[in-house]
């Protein structure tokens, strides 16, 4: 029998609750598994990086002297310096900035209990 509009409500509101409270799981620390090439010329190497605040995993790069987003450096192409590692797959990379993300929002929350904490125990 088809839900009526309250009743999809309803069962689309508890469906988030039980998603939301799905996320709520600590992830581990994933490390970085692609290390830069060694100093000296023409060493590549490639991978995958994230952004956790765009929640954006890319194709990256690096070289002994800097590194980059994109499949590839290319001739024409610009970076930053220093180089990075990276991750080998796309699916480390997204655990990994997942991970990033929960330790932002645990650190943000802890902050909140502090503050509660703290109001609760002031005195009248």
């Amino acid at each position: 029998m088809p839900l009526n509009k309250k009743e999809k409500a309803a069962f689309d509101e508890l469906l988030l609750h039980h998603k939301l409270k799905g996320a709520l799981h600590w992830s581990p620390r994933i490390r970085r598994d692609v290390p830069p090439p060694a100093r000296g010329p023409g060493g590549e190497t490639s991978g995958f990086d994230f952004n956790s605040y765009s929640l954006n995993v890319f194709e990256a790069w690096s070289s002994s002297v800097s590194h980059g987003e994109g499949p590839m450096r290319t001739k024409h192409s610009s970076g930053t310096q220093n180089p990075r590692s990276l991750y080998s797959t796309r699916l480390l990379a997204l655990h990994a900035m997942r991970h990033d993300v929960a330790m932002a929002a645990a650190k943000k929350l802890l902050e909140i209990d502090e503050r509660i904490e703290a109001e609760e125990n002031r005195a009248p």
